[in-house]
């Protein structure tokens, strides 16, 4: 990951943990450095410690459409209050809120910003249309079926 999208990612978290602590009364911190230290160590895990989450919980992740992705971020966020001293977060309930709006943020702060990582690029043919025609019966082969 490019320092540049590091400083990014721990931006939007900074102020989705904010956003998250003045919205919930059960997640709250004691000072700046505590909150400052939390939003550290969310953005390291959620680099590092999320993709290894992520695959290992693949098969709830697909059966449950994308939501147990908002769990793994729950659970780090619980765990990062267990860490920090001076960071606190009251209850699954409150994690699950927290990941919440630390998602919606980072999803918001993208699209405003046109970072949202998706780029198409459409290529134009490199053959000329007069080369192009129809496959023919000559062209396909019973040999090219798949059984199943």
């Amino acid at each position: 990951m490019q320092f540049r999208a590091f400083i990014q990612s721990w931006l939007l978290t900074a102020l989705g943990i904010l956003l998250a602590a003045l919205i919930f009364p059960g997640i709250a911190y004691r000072d700046t450095e505590a909150l400052l230290f939390a939003v550290l160590l969310l953005s390291l895990c959620s680099t590092f410690v999320k993709p290894l989450l992520m695959l290992l919980a693949m098969p709830f992740i697909v059966l449950s459409f994308g939501i147990g992705i908002w769990f793994i971020n729950a659970f780090l966020f619980l765990g990062v209050a267990e860490l920090v001293d001076g960071f606190y977060v009251d209850g699954f309930g409150n994690a699950l809120a927290g990941s919440f709006i630390v998602s919606f943020t980072a999803l918001l702060a993208k699209i405003w910003l046109g970072t949202s990582g998706i780029n198409i690029r459409v290529q134009s043919p490199k053959k000329s249309p007069q080369n192009r025609r129809p496959p023919s019966s000559k062209d396909l082969d019973d040999d090219d079926v798949i059984d199943v």
